[in-house]
């Protein structure tokens, strides 16, 4: 298709642009140590053969390689260099700073044209078409109190609960009930909680939690976890309709060109 033709073009063209091998960024949230620091500057390098193999490999799920790539290609975090160290705190960062540091690594290692193909909603429409999104452009959304990683509220029902922003290290959990959206739904609320009505949360606790108080937990969770939103707005060229596309940051076709995409799918059927 043209369409592919054109998309490995660009992608090829970032591959060979001269750009620094390593780049600075500002963390939405920041890694909190046990002292109270908070560590928001990262210095990230960009990828190279062994990130694009694990990246391409089929065997190993979404959340393994965001974690894998942070630990590989993180180089400091505020004053801390040592490797062990930034690879234990890639697991205890917030996930909201986990999804900004897929977009850093890969602004860093292809620059902040981002090319894909997009498609129109409208049945009357059709419109199949490349689209190319400013990775720089993207809105960040810094957490309010990065200081403060518990809270205490009272639910419309009058139950209590202490809760905290999701972590890495929670996303495994949540990776197990991901075919089952009603679990997962629940899950992403019970990963949050710390106690409820001061007693350890249960998921059957969470389940029974009315719709008044489930809304509630996610909205104050959308307001105290920082981030990028990766839910892009899309017009259509074409018909002028407006539609929302959810960026995927785990996916292969973030970091890679079409060509190794293809060159991975041969070597698989083989």
């Amino acid at each position: 298709m043209a369409e592919d033709h054109v998309l490995e073009t660009i992608r090829q063209a970032q591959l060979e642009q001269p750009k620094s091998p390593m780049g600075v960024f500002e963390l939405p949230c920041g890694y909190l140590d046990s002292e109270g620091n908070i560590h928001t500057e990262v210095e990230v390098r960009e990828i190279t053969g062994h990130e694009e193999d694990m990246l391409g490999s089929r065997a190993i799920p979404g959340y393994k390689k965001i974690g894998n790539l942070i630990s590989s290609c993180v180089v400091r975090l505020g004053k801390i260099t040592d490797r062990g160290q930034l690879a234990t705190i890639a697991n205890e960062l917030t996930v909201g700073d986990r999804v900004f540091l897929m977009f850093a690594i890969r602004r860093t290692t292809l620059g902040d044209e981002y090319p894909f193909r997009g498609a129109c909603p409208n049945d009357n429409c059709g419109y199949r078409g490349l689209f190319t999104l400013d990775l720089a452009d993207l809105e960040v959304r810094k957490m309010p109190n990065p200081e403060k990683r518990i809270y205490d509220l009272e639910l419309p029902s009058g139950k209590k609960a202490r809760c905290r922003p999701l972590l890495g290290r929670d996303e495994e959990e949540l990776s197990k009930v991901s075919g089952n959206k009603e679990a997962g739904l629940s899950m992403a609320i019970l990963m949050r909680l710390e106690m409820l009505e001061d007693q350890p949360p249960t998921l059957g606790a969470v389940k029974n939690l009315g719709m008044r108080d489930r809304n509630l937990l996610r909205s104050f969770f959308d307001d105290i976890e920082g981030g990028v939103d990766t839910s892009l707005e899309m017009v259509c060229p074409q018909c002028g309709t407006e539609f929302e596309e959810e960026l995927d940051v785990a996916q292969a076709g973030f970091f890679f060109p079409s060509s190794v995409q293809k060159a991975s799918k041969r070597k698989s059927s083989t």
